[in-house]
This record gives structure tokens, C-alpha cells and sequence, in this order.
């Protein structure tokens, strides 16, 4: 394997990575009740969980929630940003995002 593929493999792995759980970062946090399990509040009760990414996605979210607020919602955008800083420089991002 030549230098050149192994950072084009390294840098699809991370991308694939961050876009992946950028998706799941966003489907537990969009789709957050409070009335979903979470680690705020436990009870013996076993109900439905309504959150789209499931009983773990439910915990993220409430715990994110319980922490940041609605600023969780903007960790899914950092995610998506962090995966297009792999392909190009930072030089290029600055000029957009500041």
C-alpha cells in the first residue's frame, strides 16, 4: 500500500466515522421528549422509547440535553464541518466560516 492510498483510506475511514455518527447525533437529538428513559430520570417503568436512535440515543440526548441545553443540537453540525476539514485544508474553511 503506497502512502498516497493510506491517507485515502485513513481519510474515508474518519469520513465515513464522523458522517455516521453525525446522523446519529442528530436523529437522538431532533427526535429528544423528555418523557423517553434517560439518565436524568430513572424509573423501573419500562416504556415505549420514541426516540428515533433508539434507547441509547435516548440517553445520549438526554444527557446532552441535561448538560448543553439546546446548544446539543449544533454537535451534529461540528461533526458534518469536521468531516469536510479531513478532505480540505483549513485554509480553504476560515474563509467561509469566519
Amino acid at each position: 500500500m503506497t502512502a498516497v492510498s493510506s491517507v485515502y483510506a485513513q481519510r474515508l475511514l474518519m469520513t465515513l466515522f464522523l458522517v455516521s455518527f453525525g446522523i446519529y447525533m442528530f436523529l437522538a437529538t431532533v427526535t429528544y421528549t423528555p418523557f423517553d428513559p434517560g439518565w436524568m430520570h430513572i424509573s423501573s417503568d419500562t416504556q415505549q422509547v420514541s426516540n428515533a436512535s433508539g434507547i441509547a440515543g435516548a440517553w445520549i440526548a438526554d444527557l446532552l440535553f441535561g448538560f448543553l441545553g439546546w446548544a446539543s443540537l449544533l454537535i451534529p453540525i461540528f461533526l458534518f464541518v469536521e468531516a469536510i476539514q479531513v478532505w480540505w485544508p483549513h485554509s480553504f474553511l476560515y474563509c467561509y466560516i469566519t
